[in-house]
């Protein structure tokens, strides 16, 4: 791979952690509000349930600190450089040939990238799922990545149980796609689109925005699956009889029975919220970075 080629990667993936770095706050709350059903503190009452989004702001900067905001975020900023590298190398002429010369052929090269890349990155978001949603008031479960996939192999699924909640992840990115392009054809039909030819500064601007509204909707369309992912992986490391839920599909029913739809979107306002404010934290990180000519 060229020396320029790695450079672009490396910028990338640092302008993604800055911007992820700058809302980890709001995620944060997000899967604590998410996960706090199956939070084993939270359930034995240890501590108390966050009642909304303000109360969860609140009570995680009075009980845990300011710096308590960006816990798991190490995980997130490792991710962000290592996830447009791994694409990279999977989108390789190499890697592409073999597919096509696999019964793989009959997927697009683009889905079977797109999900190899998620398997392989998948343990990053189990830990950091699991680092952010600690509430503890005292010792944590874990104290790092290293010490949170350590503990979590020892249990009865061993290395398996970094994959807890895969199968969501994978529904929701079809799902996610799926309606990121309904929305996009949507807009575009409705002749929310830049004009063909030279684009000037509004026509950018409309495309900027466009995006993130499809964006926003395909988010919380894909929501549900976010939430079955999460839970499942708050319960990796228990045994069968222990866990809550059997299986990513059996997740999904028994949330939408016994909490309804309701609890399927727990913490998608924090979402919403997550996905307007890193709109703007990449234009702002983007700006900085081409202003001091970081990017190009």
């Amino acid at each position: 791979m060229a020396a320029l080629n790695l450079t672009q990667l490396a910028m990338g993936g640092l302008s993604d952690a800055l911007v992820k770095s700058l809302v980890a706050p709001i995620d944060r709350v997000k899967l604590v509000l998410q996960t706090q059903d199956v939070n084993p503190e939270i359930k034995s009452g240890t501590v108390t349930r966050y009642a909304n989004l303000s109360d969860a702001f609140s009570r995680i900067y009075n009980e845990q600190g300011l710096a308590a905001f960006w816990a798991g975020n190490s995980v997130t900023f490792l991710t962000s450089i290592l996830t447009p590298v791994v694409g990279a190398l999977l989108s390789s002429p190499s890697v592409t040939r073999f597919i096509n010369e696999t019964p793989l052929a009959s997927i697009s090269v683009g889905t079977v990238i797109s999900l190899a890349s998620l398997v392989i990155i998948y343990p990053l978001d189990f830990a950091h799922t699991r680092l952010a949603s600690d509430v503890s008031k005292g010792k944590k479960q874990f104290e790092d990545i290293a010490d949170c996939m350590s503990k979590t192999t020892r249990g009865p699924h061993g290395v398996l149980s970094l994959y807890n909640g895969v199968g969501g992840a994978v529904a929701g990115m079809f799902v996610f796609s799926s309606a990121y392009v309904a929305f996009a054809e949507a807009l575009a039909a409705s002749g929310f689109a830049p004009s063909q030819g030279q684009q000037t500064n509004a026509d950018a601007a409309a495309l900027f925005f466009g995006s993130q509204l499809c964006s926003l909707g395909a988010t919380l369309v894909s929501y549900p699956f976010d939430t079955v992912r999460c839970r499942m992986q708050m319960e990796a490391e228990k045994s069968e009889s222990e866990a809550a839920y059997n299986n990513s599909l059996h997740c999904f029913s028994t949330i939408f029975n016994k909490e309804g739809v309701a609890g399927l979107f727990k913490g998608a306002g924090a979402q919403a919220l997550r996905t307007v404010a890193q709109a703007a934290a990449l234009v702002l990180v983007g700006g900085i970075l081409q202003s001091t000519g970081v990017l190009a």
